[in-house]
């Protein structure tokens, strides 16, 4: 184990503008914005200034105070808040002023299988998953799914976390069964439903309180027992199992972050540990960490930490461990054209990426209608293709006439039109 300098900064509601010292979540958005959940409302920091939102100030608002969990969403519209509280769901749009609310989500107007929500995540099919202490739920285009033990899609009620993958793939880390994947395709439906669990896998517990997907595939569970790093597709192989004696903090791991160059960040009931492949770094209270149990943990744009704790925030900048991020801003897309144009039979189409990510290319009619979901995953940087056979998505020939190639990535959009003769 390391040791490693560093500056630290702490915020608590004694000294800055936090709503509460329990912080359970911290997330950085698309401008740098800095999220926290805490139990006594939802604070926000840009740098300089505070804001705070609490339940009960606007219709819709926040469904109360205690915000166990922050998602986000990049759509056409601008960034989105998924609020995971202990009264239900909250959306709002990020905006220069602050957060504008949207939609609040109870138990009681049906979807939701309980009043707290534990964990939310947004999928690549902008399926939004939530984790309740009585089963799951999906909300896909205003209509919800749940899954339960009960109903045979999850094998323990109580999902305590979640985390996605580029493929769609949906981990829920449960409180005695281990984890149980979902996806659902759009167009295929509910596919891939299993099981991790410590007797057909290398989890060292069944009590999975956070997971990371990392840039590399591999998969993190964080458990009460230890910190598990799982390198491939089989279930029963290629694990690895990290704890106190390795390096690790607390075996008690409640949070996981990777930064740009794949550092792993682990949040504990201890203190924090920083683990870069070969070398561990832990920090404590007496470090500097505003209190020893970690909620979470997120990467600034700057390549400074920042950890939601049980007495306050902390932010770390200045450690070879901390990585960098890049600067905060959105995607940007240039140069898209299309092969040949007009189209007959089919075409390619052709746009660069000023660096990786997710992006989605679409056919949309000029009325807005989507002809063709083409494609959805992770571009390199640089130049990509996509081809289109002129089909759409139910594999008929789409008529004559002019479309748009509708192209998203990192909250940005850009369109190309496209002529089709027959």
């Amino acid at each position: 184990m390391q040791t490693q300098a560093g500056t630290w900064k702490t915020y608590t509601a004694e000294n800055s503008g936090l709503a509460g010292n329990t912080v359970r979540a911290v997330f950085v958005d698309v401008n740098g914005v800095k999220w926290f959940g805490t139990d006594s409302g939802l604070s926000s920091f840009d740098g300089t200034e505070w804001r705070n939102y609490r339940a009960g100030a606007g219709d819709p608002g926040l469904a109360d105070d205690r915000v166990n969990c922050i998602a986000a969403e990049s759509l056409e519209a601008g960034p989105k808040l998924w609020l995971a509280t202990a009264g239900g769901v909250s959306s709002a749009w990020i905006q220069t002023g602050g957060l504008q609310f949207d939609a609040m989500y109870r138990q009681a107007d049906g979807g939701l299988p309980a009043a707290e929500v534990n964990a939310a995540a947004v999928d690549i099919f902008s399926i939004k998953w939530f984790g309740t202490d009585a089963g799951a739920a999906s909300l896909r285009e205003g209509v919800w799914g749940v899954y339960t033990r009960e109903n045979y899609w999850i094998n323990h009620n109580r999902v305590k976390c979640i985390a996605t993958d580029p493929e769609g793939m949906n981990y829920l880390g449960t409180e005695g069964a281990g984890v149980s994947r979902l996806r659902i395709d759009p167009v295929d439906g509910i596919t891939a439903a299993s099981a991790i669990d410590w007797a057909w896998s290398g989890l060292v517990s069944d009590t999975c309180h956070a997971i990371l997907v990392a840039k590399n595939g591999h998969q993190w569970y964080g458990t009460d027992r230890g910190l598990c790093l799982h390198m491939s597709n089989n279930t029963r192989e290629d694990w690895a199992t990290y704890t106190t004696a390795d390096g690790l903090a607390d075996d008690f791991v409640r949070a996981i972050a990777e930064t740009q160059d794949g550092v792993k960040w682990f949040g504990t009931n201890a203190g924090a540990s920083s683990f870069d492949g070969t070398n561990w770094t832990t920090y404590r209270t007496g470090d500097g960490l505003a209190g020893s149990v970690v909620y979470g943990i997120a990467v600034d744009f700057d390549g400074s930490i920042w950890f939601a704790t049980d007495h306050g925030v902390s932010q770390l900048s200045g450690t070879s461990a901390a990585g960098s991020e890049g600067p905060p801003a959105q995607m940007t897309l240039f140069r898209i054209r299309n092969f040949p144009n007009p189209l007959n039979p089919s075409t390619t189409f052709t746009f660069d990426l000023p660096r990786s990510g997710y992006a989605t290319v679409r056919i949309v009619s000029l009325k807005g209608t989507v002809v063709r979901n083409l494609v959805d995953r992770i571009f390199g940087a640089g130049e990509n293709r996509v081809p289109w056979d002129g089909r759409d998505d139910t594999g008929n020939a789409v008529p004559s006439g002019v479309y748009v190639a509708k192209v998203t990535a990192g909250g940005a959009v850009a369109g190309h039109k496209i002529i089709v003769t027959r």
